[in-house]
């Protein structure tokens, strides 16, 4: 038992040091923004509400010291309603892809927690 508890404590050690800092979050805002940038493709008016979205997602980034827990709901609390009122059904997309896109760290976060729950049971066991 305790061999398998070094393993899992091994994995949260590998995974704590690839903790994402606040420039490595800054890029993944990017990538999930990127990425759902082709949802928005040959749509001017898409496009250019999808810009303020990422206005607006850069201001929670900045007001909320670039936290994922303060972030998300920065942004759903605040942008989403940018997406809704443009009546663009294609911005509506692009606003649920990003906050599904940006939503999967606390997931990533939520399991090293419980491998390290589960690793310190298994260590004492």
């Amino acid at each position: 038992m305790k061999y398998i508890a070094l393993v899992l404590l091994a994995f949260v050690a590998i995974a704590s040091v690839n903790a994402q800092s606040p420039t490595d979050y800054l890029y993944r805002v990017g990538n999930c923004t990127q990425k759902n940038n082709s949802t928005c493709a040959n749509d001017q008016s898409c496009t250019a509400t999808a810009g303020r979205l990422q206005i607006c997602f850069g201001n929670c980034y900045t007001l909320y010291n670039q936290t994922l827990d303060s972030m998300l709901p920065c942004f759903k609390a605040n942008c989403t309603s940018i997406a809704t009122n443009s009546g663009n059904s294609n911005v509506t997309t692009y606003s649920n892809n990003v906050i599904s896109c940006m939503s999967s760290g606390v997931l990533s976060f939520a399991f090293i927690l419980l491998v390290t729950i589960v690793s310190t049971l298994l260590a004492n066991y």
